[in-house]
């Protein structure tokens, strides 16, 4: 019973979850990662990264210049 409760939960927030706030969080997290390799190497240009906001519009640009 407790499987089917945590299911119908998990089956619920999913749905709630749109496309873009899947791809939002996916790109936040590699971001994330990122920002850590690159702390860890002492890098200077760790700040440097994009949000997803504009990855998005740099993205529909190229898409829209084919």
């Amino acid at each position: 019973m407790k499987t089917l409760v945590v299911l119908s939960s998990l089956i619920a927030g999913l749905t709630g979850c749109s496309a873009d706030s899947i791809k939002r969080a996916s790109y936040q997290t590699l971001q994330n990662l990122g920002q850590a390799q690159c702390q860890k190497q002492f890098s200077e240009d760790c700040s440097n990264r994009a949000g997803y906001d504009d990855y998005q519009k740099n993205r529909d640009s190229l898409n829209n210049a084919q």
